[in-house]
């Protein structure tokens, strides 16, 4: 054969039927379990200090658990009630937002209300529940309490908002991996369309001048045959919905109905054997994968001699993996054979859709075929996921 391709080796990722970056985020932030997790973790978090201090005071002031969680313990776990609304505001607040400074007064003043806050509840508390002591809690000195206080909200508010800030940036570190990821997936599949939308007209031309060469021989009864069939391959390429994968049964069948008007062409100079493994009939490929394979060997092999060839197509399963191969017998490689001088246009085609599609997962190999001829072996990963005609 003259038109010829080698190993295909070029990684390509694919991914595809990602949520756009608001409403995957909207969606993940309103599930029930991370809805959960925003309130869990916190209470468990504070719920260690509040422990311990409740603990020591009971030892230490002779208190029940409750009088003694009332005196110490609560101040903490208002911070688990308060760290889910912090979180929201210093991501809705930002530092390095360009409203700067306003946002850092307004957390400031955020984390000196609850240093407070935490420091009065449980003097408020205390007389309603009887906690003996209460005396020692009240503060001496009002300035000193609010500045012993406030500088311990403004410490515990801090911490939160590294903690807040580091999510936040991994969340959009996440987001920007995300969009990089559809704009890559994007790109593939318009080269993918691109690439079939140039293998249509090329396929079409061919088929068309088929008909014509047995119109200006004169035989009508053939080239009406031969119309027939093609509207069959037209309403394949044209009437579908595009997709990019399918069935490889579909592919066989449009495969076969393909051979069977460059038969009507060649009469017994063509002899077509097909052979596919039940197991891999439902496997998807990409869609006119075969077709331009097996135009070149029919250009090549059959029309390139006057004597009888034969050309055979089998697809069988090996392991996990799904083997094609297209072989004939017609006159061979060339002697030395150099793919590269000699790629056209289908098998160009078909060593770029197999790179953008399975990356280097998947091999095309041309080679001597055994007693003479050439063969074109196709290995691919099976995929079962996918959606086309049949």
């Amino acid at each position: 054969m003259g038109s010829h391709d080698g190993t295909v080796g070029v990684r390509a990722d694919v991914n595809g039927g990602r949520m756009d970056g608001a409403e995957g985020r909207a969606a993940e932030e309103g599930s029930p379990r991370r809805r959960l997790a925003v309130w869990l973790i916190p209470f468990f978090f504070w719920s260690l200090p509040a422990l311990l201090t409740t603990k020591v005071v009971m030892v230490e002031r002779d208190l029940t658990f409750l009088q003694a969680f009332l005196t110490e313990g609560v101040g903490w776990m208002m911070w688990a009630v308060a760290t889910p609304g912090i979180l929201a505001l210093i991501r809705r607040l930002p530092i390095d937002h360009r409203l700067r400074q306003r946002n850092i007064a307004i957390h400031a003043g955020a984390g000196y209300a609850m240093g407070v806050a935490t420091g009065c509840l449980p003097i408020l508390l205390a007389p309603l529940f009887d906690v003996p002591g209460l005396e020692e809690s009240l503060p001496d000195n009002i300035i000193a309490f609010l500045v012993v206080w406030g500088f311990f909200g403004l410490l515990f508010y801090a911490a939160l908002a590294a903690v807040g800030i580091a999510l936040d940036y991994h969340r959009r570190l996440r987001e920007r991996e995300l969009a990089a990821s559809r704009l890559e997936a994007q790109l593939v599949e318009a080269r993918l369309n691109a690439l079939r939308v140039q293998l249509q007209p090329h396929f079409l031309f061919n088929a068309l001048n088929s008909v014509s060469m047995l119109v200006r021989q004169g035989d009508a009864s053939t080239a009406v045959r031969m119309v027939a069939r093609l509207s069959d391959l037209l309403r394949y390429v044209l009437d579908g919905d595009g997709e990019s994968m399918v069935p490889l049964c579909a592919e066989i069948d449009f495969v076969s109905r393909y051979l069977e008007i460059e038969q009507l062409r060649f009469r017994d100079r063509m002899c077509v054997s097909i052979e596919v493994d039940d197991a891999v009939k439902d496997a998807v490929v990409p869609s006119l994968l075969l077709q331009p394979l097996a135009e070149n060997a029919v250009r090549h092999a059959v029309a390139a001699r006057a004597a009888p060839t034969t050309i055979s197509l089998e697809a069988r399963a090996a392991g996990d993996r799904l083997e094609i191969r297209l072989c004939d017998d017609g006159p061979g490689l060339p002697d030395p054979f150099d793919d590269g001088e000699c790629e056209g246009i289908g098998l160009a085609n078909t060593r770029s859709r197999l790179a953008y599609t399975y990356g280097d997962d998947a091999t095309l190999t041309i080679l001597a075929a055994r007693g003479g001829g050439t063969e074109i072996r196709l290995n691919l990963p099976v995929r079962r996921n996918g959606t086309g005609r049949v």
